[in-house]
């Protein structure tokens, strides 16, 4: 499969965006859950139809819902203030492309052949921006200090509330630390959502610990020297 057209997209993507934390976060949340798609695509635990992507009680329509791929399906932030509303109609034609493509060839080698050249071109972000990075390499999940990170990032009001907490009263204090403890939880890919995440795993295979986003299957791998990935630990 070629896909030398979204790699470009991608890159434009990425460098409309680099200036931008907030909405850096959300495309590299888009294209994690992104990734998840072509692969199940690939392994038939999808299905394209209409541009509908179907599967065990999952219905979602890639084009008019294009923008909550990541937050309704397979991203490390599953919060709705990640929404990727900010692509270019270049970036979201070359993925529907795609999809189609994966549809019709189940390629799995050539969904590999993707994922490792974005993950290339992933490196050109910040390290302090590469949310994208540090999911890979926490079994699909932000890790803590990220999930931090991630939380006043999208939720800047929260800032300052943990300095002010001895300043109010307690019943306020309570209040506002359950209401970032319950934020700080939708931001984790492991959260409740619509549809019901499926179990996953992860294990290193580029250089820097960086894999593939994979699931582990239930099933021998036609290609047992590629990584498997987890993505969230909810069970079926």
């Amino acid at each position: 499969m070629d896909h030398t057209n979204l790699v470009s997209c991608i890159q434009a993507e990425v460098e409309r965006h680099k200036q931008n934390p907030l909405v850096l976060l959300c495309l590299q949340n888009h294209l994690y859950g992104c990734f998840i798609v072509i692969e199940d695509l690939a392994q038939n635990v999808l299905d394209l139809t209409n541009r509908y992507v179907v599967g065990n009680s999952f219905h979602l329509n890639v084009d008019t819902q294009f923008h909550q791929i990541g937050i309704r399906y397979y991203g490390f932030v599953m919060d709705g203030m990640a929404v990727y509303n900010s692509y270019s109609a270049d970036y979201k034609e070359a993925w529907l492309a795609f999809f189609r493509d994966v549809q019709i060839m189940r390629d799995m080698e050539g969904v590999d052949q993707l994922e490792d050249r974005v993950i290339q071109e992933l490196q050109v972000i910040q390290k302090e921006h590469a949310y994208f990075m540090n999911a890979l390499e926490h079994d699909g999940n932000l890790s803590p200090d990220w999930v931090e990170k991630a939380l006043y990032l999208l939720h800047p009001n929260l800032k300052g509330v943990t300095s002010s907490a001895t300043e109010t009263a307690e019943t306020e204090t309570e209040t506002e630390t359950e209401t970032e403890t319950d934020l700080k939880k939708s931001l984790l890919s492991s959260a409740k959502s619509d549809h019901p995440l499926l179990p996953s795993s992860k294990a290193a295979k580029h250089p820097r610990k960086l894999s593939m986003t994979r699931r582990q299957r239930t099933h021998p791998s036609v290609k047992p020297s590629l990584a498997t990935t987890r993505r969230a630990s909810i069970k079926r």
